[in-house]
């Protein structure tokens, strides 16, 4: 595993678990704070800034073609999310547009999707979508940008336009929204750029490239870009990582800023290291990410802080995703019941017990068993992070 680690002025700076390192934002790192990847914090939900600083979240939400997810679960999504001020999708119609005839049905249920969230958030919250999806043919890899934002908050007013694509290649281009900020005369407009790339390689690395020059053609402009980069996700291909290597060499010479820099790597991690894919999965991976042009690295609310001013929602540490799996487990043990049933077993009988069993192994056994709970909130934790426009 190549752990991508900070470069200043030519000295090496190596970064473990639970060790501070602060240098100066816009080239460098983030303060641990002594925390360690299974730490009981990142369970809790998002709090609200309890400043001006705006919170921004990035949540690649999953398969979210509108039509399985249960009032409750998006109640629950609303409590992870409850103290973000900007909160950006990826997945939106993902898996579910058609690459012929109409898509009206699945953008009225996006839409409503939107509503329901507004419902548990609160409403002063706005939504807005890309006015079509990437790419451009449709079918099974497309997907929508949308974003939502807290028009107001204290003395914070917040208002967003769709944009428009940066071209990141043939299989899915970066949403661009306007985001306009003001505290009474103070005003402050950035580009939020949504990225969701392909994650297999070459691909990824070609799509990533193209980020790395939306980045260096922008660098004296205003922007967040945020989503799933599919970081490090393992490769066997020539080009391996140039991606995000190339994106690691733009941080470390200050034209743009990783929050997640100290502890993003590539390949297959370990147990010791962070994730935003599920726990539960039998190794990590850093697959979502920030990158903060220059001119506002020095903003993040507490100087540079992972728990304070960046991180990530465990939610699949949590009792309501853990039931969920039960639910999974319960549903095909029903199953197994039934099938006993259709050949004269009892539910007491032995065969019926011994296949129950049997079965009941091989279900926590099994990724599937996490994959189908993921459904219902995602396979992604949520990250993010905190930003204070008007300091």
């Amino acid at each position: 595993m190549n752990k991508i680690l900070a470069t200043v002025l030519g000295v090496g700076a190596a970064a473990t678990i639970g060790t501070a390192i602060v240098l100066s934002q816009g080239g460098a790192d983030i303060e641990l704070n002594g925390l360690t990847p299974n730490d009981s914090s990142f369970q809790d939900p998002i709090e609200v800034s309890q400043d001006d600083a705006l919170t921004i979240v990035s949540f690649n939400i999953r398969d979210f073609a509108g039509r399985n997810r249960t009032l409750e679960d998006f109640q629950e999504m609303a409590r992870l999310l409850d103290g973000a001020d900007i909160l950006v999708f990826q997945e939106m119609g993902a898996k579910a547009f058609k690459k012929s005839g109409e898509n009206d049905d699945l953008t009225a249920r996006l839409v409503a999707a939107t509503e329901v969230f507004k419902s548990y958030l609160g409403d002063e919250w706005e939504f807005v979508f890309a006015d079509e999806a990437t790419p451009a043919e449709l079918g099974k890899a497309a997907e929508i940008p949308c974003m939502g934002y807290r028009s107001t908050r204290g003395d914070v007013t917040i208002s967003a336009v769709w944009s428009g694509y940066y071209d990141l290649g043939e299989a899915r281009d970066m949403g661009t929204f306007t985001v306009n900020c003001s505290k009474g005369a103070a005003q402050e407009t950035f580009t939020l750029g949504s990225v969701h790339t392909k994650y297999s390689c070459p691909e990824r690395g070609y799509e990533l490239l193209k980020v790395a020059d939306y980045i260096v053609s922008h660098e004296n402009d205003n922007y967040i870009l945020l989503g799933d980069f599919n970081w490090g996700y393992y490769s066997t291909c020539t080009n391996k990582y140039d991606g995000e290597e190339r994106l690691t060499e733009l941080h470390d010479d200050g034209t743009v800023f990783q929050p997640f820099h100290t502890i993003s790597f590539t390949g297959k991690g370990g147990d010791d290291d962070f994730r935003t894919n599920l726990d539960q999965r039998s190794s990590s991976q850093m697959y979502d990410q920030f990158f903060i042009c220059k001119n506002y690295a020095d903003q993040m609310a507490a100087g540079g802080s992972l728990g304070e001013d960046c991180g990530f929602v465990s939610f699949s540490t949590n009792t309501y995703f853990e039931s969920r799996m039960d639910d999974v487990v319960r549903e095909q043990i029903n199953g197994v019941k039934a099938y006993m049933r259709t050949k004269g077993f009892k539910s007491s009988d032995p065969e019926t017990k011994a296949a129950v069993a049997a079965t009941e192994e091989e279900i926590l056994t099994s990724y599937l068993t996490v994959d189908k709970a993921s459904n219902k909130l995602s396979d992604h934790k949520p990250i993010w992070m905190r930003i204070d426009l008007f300091d």
